[in-house]
């Protein structure tokens, strides 16, 4: 993230000192581990609702939170937001200053939101960019994403696939873009397409693909170009490479301490309500509402995890100076109505929206409205007025996306992503 500040798109490093940490479980702090010793939840089919698929569905998030607790030991039970705020203080302690300024983008906003609430005589600034509900629990947040995502696919990509028939020629219309899908989705799930050097793809791996797409409306035109040779039964195409690029195992190394670290804090930070019982039943009603995304409910490691005691306060932003949130209105992975909700809760907030947008993650991502609003707030202390809205940025044009990005010819989807 430091050094996604230098691309000369922000001036911030002219005025700012930036830091960025591997925050423990990852990186280069100690790590955490969910080892080897479980399924890949990739290798399943949600949408499969037979009696022994959901048994096996539960049964794999029980041994995945087994395995992550068990290869994680004790320092697994200390992977909270709790200590994590206190290292990011130690960190402005051992750096020599009073206060700092803090920037943080999706499970940023969880962090940067507890950060302040802890030590709020240790922030200056607060940036949240494309929020979570940082005022409820975890399980609050995920909730959200199943109707964020469908939302995000029925308002925004279907309509410009459709938009784009003659480059694609996956239906004209977004219902026939659907059916297209459909289609596909049902061949793959009856004979996976073999890819050379990697695992077959197959339904879920199409999911993923649709889903990955939905975090910035540059990486529409990959979608496109996967589906054409996905229809075309081609698994050595440059889509599809990037596409089977995804399906690691999750022992690999450091996405093993990503994911363990995501679970550690999850299911620490907040108590998980419910049962396997409820799971089922919650993950068949939004299957039904949200078919995209709403059958992955059914993976909830956090109830068979055995909780350490914490107990995080509410952040409510008493005594915190204004802190100022972005959000775009189609996000799919922090829902608009996350992100108002933690507004309301959270006293003295400024919250910017972007109208017609639905891309993650807002600043420096070439929207001039809202990189102007969080550098004057960063620089000057200059909030903006409540209900400031700015534009979205416009749509791209096909084979404006990976095939421009992938400036080697050999960048992943996974690459374009992480940018």
């Amino acid at each position: 993230m430091p050094l996604a500040l230098l691309d000369g798109s922000s001036d911030l490093p002219a005025h700012f000192d930036v830091y960025g940490i591997d925050v423990r479980g990852t990186g280069a702090s100690s790590t955490v581990s969910c080892g080897q010793d479980q399924e890949p939840p990739e290798r399943s089919d949600f949408r499969d609702r037979s009696p022994q698929n959901i048994a096996r569905l539960l049964r794999m998030s029980q041994d995945f939170a087994e395995a992550c607790q068990r290869h994680s030991g004790e320092l697994g039970r200390f992977v909270t937001t709790e200590q994590t705020v206190a290292d990011l203080d130690l960190l402005r302690r051992v750096e020599g200053h009073d206060r700092v300024s803090w920037y943080g983008i999706s499970a940023g906003t969880w962090l940067g939101a507890h950060f302040a609430t802890a030590f709020p005589d240790s922030v200056d600034k607060v940036v949240l960019d494309s929020n979570v509900e940082f005022t409820g629990t975890w399980q609050d947040v995920f909730a959200w994403q199943p109707m964020a995502f469908e939302r995000r696919w029925r308002e925004d990509l279907r309509p410009w696939l459709a938009a784009h028939d003659a480059t694609y020629h996956l239906g004209g219309t977004a219902e026939a873009v659907q059916a297209t899908v459909d289609g596909l989705r049902a061949a793959l799930a009856e004979e996976p397409l073999p890819v050379p050097d990697g695992p077959p793809i197959g339904p879920t791996e199409l999911d993923a693909l649709l889903l990955q797409t939905m975090y910035s409306k540059q990486l529409f035109p990959v979608l496109g170009d996967a589906l054409v040779e996905l229809r075309a039964g081609t698994g050595d195409g440059r889509a599809v490479a990037a596409l089977s690029s995804r399906s690691t195992p999750m022992s690999t190394d450091p996405q093993d301490s990503m994911d363990a670290t995501l679970y550690s804090i999850r299911c620490n930070d907040t108590e998980f309500r419910g049962d396997p019982v409820s799971v089922v039943v919650d993950s068949e009603v939004q299957g039904a509402k949200y078919p995209l995304y709403g059958y992955y409910a059914i993976f909830q490691p956090c109830v068979f995890w055995d909780r350490p005691q914490v107990d995080l306060p509410q952040p409510t932003g008493e005594g915190l100076p204004p802190v100022l949130m972005v959000q775009s209105e189609n996000d799919p992975a922090t829902a608009r109505e996350g992100a108002e909700l933690a507004h309301q809760r959270f006293r003295g907030s400024r919250l910017v929206t972007v109208r017609g947008e639905g891309d993650h993650g807002v600043y420096g991502a070439g929207n001039a409205c809202v990189d102007r609003h969080l550098v004057a707030y960063l620089k000057d202390g200059t909030v903006p007025p409540q209900g400031t809205r700015c534009a979205a940025k416009p749509e791209p044009r096909p084979k404006a996306g990976m095939r421009a990005a992938a400036r080697s010819g050999q960048e992943s989807l996974t690459d374009v992503l992480a940018r």
